[in-house]
């Protein structure tokens, strides 16, 4: 706490019961010694304050923010009783209350810089780019060297499509940390943004070299690869991927549809049974099995596949469109329609609107 009022005997030897029995890892007496007592002391507001620390460290925000908000009521100058409240507001997804507190003449009067970073980053998370921008700004004039502040600048800038301006902030952030693998994603996105696509794809490439065990900077790649129509690349890329995530059931399947676009069905197979193994539940790995099923002449396997996943626990939305696949096959038609309409749109919403389509005709 910054307040630098007196703190009278009694609230003082208070305050060190407290903290004896936290350091001694004993977080529950702590609270019941403070709990029992803050109400008989003179100057609460600091026992408050700690009480709402303890409290949210333990995980219990809500007890935790009745004790901050009770210290910040009598010590509104407190910075750090300040953004302890605002952390715990930020953790139970209180955004906008959170921002409420680092106003924007407290954020930029703040020293520290502990309530400007808070104001930054509420205000990206709630899709305030202008103040987010304006906020982290004055964070990096004061500190350079802050390289969240610079990569989180750069993701600001790329929300109002600054795109130039986010390019040479994210450049910063690379330049003070390497070895940020986000960051490096986060600038090939700005550069692809911006149409310097060459670039982006020079950038990713350097990335996956750098960064041997991650298999991102080709999902990227895979992504870019799409949208520029390169389906070589796209597949080359996801393959890269992977190998080096043989168990990501997302990667897997992306790899196992662009296989199957390459006619090569085999391998299409083997990716979605890959991602199977990473998540025996994936709902999405069902699904793209039963369609390979379907157009590798491996219908007969469809039962089998429907059994595999209500034992795993698919998630309804999923089973109900494998379950479509294999009514179809039996020529059950109105058992196929219902299931058609209960499988969720998450999964190949084409191909589901084009079952219940068949199974109406």
């Amino acid at each position: 706490m910054n307040t630098t009022t007196q703190i009278d005997p009694a609230t003082l030897d208070l305050l060190q019961k407290i903290v004896s029995a936290a350091r001694r890892g004993a977080t529950g007496e702590a609270l019941s010694i403070g709990n029992g007592a803050v109400d008989r002391v003179r100057d609460a507001a600091p026992v408050h304050a700690l009480l709402g620390r303890l409290s949210c460290e333990r995980g219990d925000f809500a007890a935790g923010i009745v004790h901050l908000r009770t210290a910040l009521d009598k010590l509104p100058d407190d910075v750090a009783v300040r953004c302890d409240l605002i952390a715990a507001l930020t953790q139970i997804g209180a955004l906008h209350e959170a921002l409420e507190l680092c106003d924007r003449d407290r954020a930029l009067a703040d020293p520290s810089l502990q309530l400007a970073r808070f104001r930054a980053y509420l205000a990206q998370e709630t899709g305030d780019f202008d103040t987010a921008i304006e906020t982290y700004r004055h964070v990096v004039a004061r500190a350079p060297s802050d390289f969240a502040a610079w990569n989180n600048l750069g993701n600001a800038l790329s929300g109002t499509q600054a795109y130039p301006a986010a390019i040479d902030a994210l450049r910063e952030a690379v330049r003070i940390e390497p070895l940020a693998a986000p960051t490096r994603i986060n600038l090939a996105t700005a550069l692809s943004a911006a149409d310097r696509t060459e670039e982006a794809i020079d950038c990713l490439r350097k990335a996956a070299a750098d960064f041997p065990d991650d298999a991102k900077p080709w999902v990227e790649l895979s992504h870019l690869a799409d949208r520029m129509g390169r389906a070589d690349m796209a597949l080359e890329s996801l393959e890269e991927a992977g190998r080096r995530a043989p168990r990501d059931p997302e990667i897997q399947v992306d790899l196992g549809n662009h296989r199957g676009t390459a006619w090569d069905m085999a391998g299409a197979g083997q990716a979605f049974r890959a991602a199977l193994a990473g998540d025996p539940a994936y709902g999405p790995a069902f699904v793209a099995l039963a369609v390979w099923m379907e157009h590798d002449n491996r219908a007969g396997e469809l039962p089998a596949l429907v059994d595999q996943a209500k034992a795993a626990g698919v998630a309804p939305g999923a089973l109900a469109m494998v379950e479509a696949y294999t009514f179809r096959r039996a020529e059950q038609w109105q058992q196929g329609l219902d299931a058609a309409l209960a499988a969720s749109d998450e999964y190949e919403p084409v191909r589901r609107a084009q079952l219940i389509g068949e199974f109406r005709d």
